[in-house]
């Protein structure tokens, strides 16, 4: 994972909330980087335009996939929190 030229001894003091949100930020600008790299090898390999959409597509489509199965991993927790309160920490 890349520093952020001291980023995080700056948010040593932010909220959990804060450091989430620049943690989701992190996660996007990873995404995007990554989607620029896959366009870059498209391009030198030759990859038309269309081919182009339908591959950033499948990648688009393998991204929304692994975000819902977290969602659902996570809200079945959320359904066990209930089931076993004394399991949550303070």
């Amino acid at each position: 994972m890349e520093e952020l030229g001291g980023l995080d001894s700056c948010l040593s003091g932010a909220s959990a909330m804060r450091r989430s949100e620049v943690l989701a930020e992190e996660s996007i600008v990873c995404v995007q980087k990554a989607l620029n790299h896959l366009r870059e090898i498209w391009e030198l390999i030759g990859i038309p335009e269309n081919q182009n959409l339908q591959r950033t597509e499948v990648v688009r489509k393998h991204i929304r996939d692994l975000l819902d199965v977290m969602i659902a991993k996570e809200e079945s927790l959320k359904g066990l929190s209930k089931a076993y309160p004394s399991a949550k920490k303070s």
